[in-house]
């Protein structure tokens, strides 16, 4: 798929992603296979949801993991509540 404007998303899909935090966690078979990721990176829902676990503040995170983002986080916690459910 062409994404038209230099390469970026195309607004419709950042207002969606905005409303739907679980689509920045992915489930790629090339990318830690069978256990979701954020956002296709090799950091994976576990790992971050076992540093809130460990007591690291989700203010946090973005600070010491640089190519995390708050909605990352949030995104986590989402995905947690579904698969507990």
């Amino acid at each position: 798929m062409s994404l038209g404007n230099h390469g970026q998303q195309p607004r419709w899909r950042e207002s969606y992603a905005a409303e739907n935090p679980l689509q920045r966690i992915t489930l790629n078979p090339a990318v830690c296979p069978g256990r979701p990721t954020i956002r296709n990176m090799r950091f994976t829902v576990a790992q971050l949801l076992e540093l809130l676990a460990g007591g690291m503040r989700a203010a946090e995170v973005p600070g010491d993991y640089p190519f995390l983002e708050i909605k990352d986080v949030e995104a986590c916690l989402a995905y947690k509540r579904t698969a507990t459910q």
